[in-house]
Parts: structure tokens; C-alpha cells; sequence
């Protein structure tokens, strides 16, 4: 890509099977804190990793706009539905109870996913604030490199993206804050993206 690229015109769209992962580090004078992220679809089905591995989810469709929740248990290091009790799944198999009415719907899944957005495309709320500084890549991807300062009434914070802007994912994010005598930093990186999809398995061993 030469010339300036607009940011106006970057936004995240991935395609319709993938997987994405991101790394955040978050660190100042008292410590550092690392946890992942990811998020992965593929023929209607959904997986999520929140930061933690007990708040890993996967949601399976059952119809138009509603999803079967699973959430991984620690305990049983299977992915458990978080609706359905093994007596509810003996009515749901004899027919007494309707499978949506222990589903959620597309929007519950939409604000989970919602959640994943600023360490995936943090950009989109600052885009008023960077501007284009060249090209770099990032794990082999050709990047547009995005700097800009935020100031408010007691910070400071110096910000740098590198965006691909196929699919409008920030590869890397580091954040530089300053309160006062306190700086911070947090560096956000895409460890992995494929367009191949990583679903967990499923479990019904309540």
C-alpha cells in the first residue's frame, strides 16, 4: 500500500471461518500482569476466551438466532452447557421441553463478543486521535503503522497501532500512560490468526 491510508476507512471484518488470538501485557513500576484472548467462528458456531480459562465459552446454533451455551469447567476440563441439567436434558430428549427455551439469543452472544473488540480493534474509539506514520509488518503482515497522543485532564498516553487493513485487525498495540508520576504501559499482539477455525469440543458428561 503506498501513499497515506485513511483510518476512517479501516475497520475490523473478518471472514466468515477463522481464529484470532491476542496477547496483552500490562505493566508499571509495581508488576505485570499477562492474560490471552481469543475468539473463533465458523459455520454459525462460536468460541470465546475472555482471559481466563474458566471463562471460556462455546455457543452452538440451534435456529435462527439461538445458541446452546457451553462454558468450560476447570473442574471437569470439559466444555459444560450452563442451561441444561441432565434431568432438563431428559426432557428436552423426550420432547417435553422445547430446545429454545434453554438458549440464548444472538444478541447475548454479540455483547460477549462485544467484550473482545478493544484487544482486537481498540482503534475504532481513537481514531479522531492517530494518524498514518508508514507501513511495518507484524508477524509477516504487512501493517499500517498508526500513532497519536491522548491527553486528558491528568494523563497522558502516547499510542501506536499496526493494522492490517484486510481485515482490520491490530497485529500489535502498545499504549505508553503517564498519571501524574505513575507511567503504565500495555502492548496488546496478535499471536495467532488463521482462516482456519478452532471450535473446542463440546461435553454432555454433566
Amino acid at each position: 500500500m503506498s501513499g497515506k491510508a485513511d483510518l476512517k476507512d479501516i475497520s475490523l471484518h473478518l471472514p466468515k471461518s477463522y481464529y484470532v488470538e491476542a496477547n496483552v501485557v500490562s505493566s508499571s513500576a509495581f508488576g505485570s500482569t499477562e492474560t490471552s484472548y481469543a475468539l473463533s467462528e465458523n459455520d454459525g458456531w462460536v468460541y470465546m476466551k475472555l482471559g481466563y480459562d474458566r471463562e471460556q465459552y462455546v455457543y452452538k446454533p440451534v435456529s435462527e438466532g439461538r445458541y446452546i451455551e457451553y462454558r468450560y469447567s476447570t473442574e471437569k476440563g470439559a466444555y459444560l452447557p450452563t442451561m441444561i441439567s441432565e434431568a432438563l436434558q431428559q426432557q428436552i430428549d423426550a420432547g417435553n421441553v422445547p430446545i429454545g427455551s434453554v438458549s440464548v439469543g444472538k444478541e447475548a452472544v454479540d455483547a460477549k463478543r462485544r467484550t473482545l473488540e478493544p484487544y482486537l480493534c481498540a482503534y475504532e474509539t481513537l481514531k479522531a486521535s492517530l494518524s498514518d506514520s508508514g507501513e511495518e509488518a507484524v508477524k509477516n503482515v504487512r501493517c499500517r503503522v498508526f500513532t497519536g497522543k491522548v491527553n486528558a485532564l491528568l494523563t497522558k498516553s502516547d499510542l501506536k497501532f499496526w493494522i492490517d487493513p484486510a481485515t482490520g485487525l491490530a497485529f500489535r498495540y502498545v499504549n505508553k500512560t503517564k498519571t501524574g508520576l505513575l507511567t503504565t504501559r500495555q502492548e496488546i499482539e496478535i499471536t495467532e490468526f488463521s482462516e482456519t477455525a478452532k471450535i473446542p469440543a463440546i461435553s454432555m458428561d454433566f
